[in-house]
């Protein structure tokens, strides 16, 4: 599968956050942020519980639907509690607001990917390393790092159960990694929910939120 491939896979995601984010700033105005943002984000956590399901011979066609309901969750996550943060500014300081509010966000996701491919890695080489207690300590070195090492001295040493393995471990460290991020991300949503649960957060009708600050959301 070429790189462009791959990225296509992830449209999906991509499609179902543009979606789930105007909806999500429709239903807080309705129901609250806490509620909205609070079930989006257990959906995403739902989301990444059903990595779990993944295997070698998983269907595309999953992958790319819960793509896609993780990314409507995740609009209906993000752009309310983004419309209640920039709604509690004054007019005049919206714009530095967003600004802010999109640098932290962008820095939490960092530190995000950062923890969970530590995770990832960590349990792939914990996992990998009786596979390949056999190799001399050259190969055994150039092969623990990551599946696409494995697989490289698998090829070189014409040892294909080495690669059937690589694939089997890094199906089972991404089941390590998605479940990390499901329990975080549903502590999250509970302290969402009841950070807002005796707030009413949503914006007045004379103090609608720019509609762009929810499409920098």
């Amino acid at each position: 599968m070429s790189a462009l491939q791959t990225g296509l896979l992830f449209l999906p995601g991509a499609i179902g956050l543009a979606v789930g984010s105007p909806v999500g700033a429709r239903l807080a105005k309705r129901y609250g942020v806490g509620p909205v943002s609070g079930v989006g984000l257990l959906v995403v956590a739902a989301g990444f519980l059903a990595n779990l399901t993944y295997g070698i011979d998983t269907p595309l066609a999953w992958f790319c639907t819960v793509g896609f309901v993780t990314g409507v969750a995740m609009g209906l996550g993000i752009a309310p509690t983004v419309a209640a943060v920039i709604a509690v500014l004054p007019v005049d300081r919206m714009g530095a607001g967003s600004a802010v509010n999109n640098t932290v966000r962008q820095v939490g996701s960092v530190l995000g990917i950062a923890v969970l491919g530590t995770i990832l890695t960590t349990a792939y080489r914990d996992r990998i390393a009786p596979f390949l207690a056999n190799l001399p300590a050259g190969a055994r070195d150039a092969a623990t790092p990551s599946a696409e090492r494995t697989r490289a001295v698998a090829d070189a040493l014409h040892r294909p159960e080495l690669t059937d393995a690589a694939n089997r471990v890094f199906v089972a460290s991404m089941h390590v990694t998605a479940a990390s991020a499901a329990l975080t991300l549903a502590a999250g949503a509970v302290l969402l929910i009841v950070a807002f649960r005796r707030r009413h957060t949503a914006p007045s009708p004379d103090r609608e939120v720019p509609m762009v600050a929810l499409e920098r959301a």
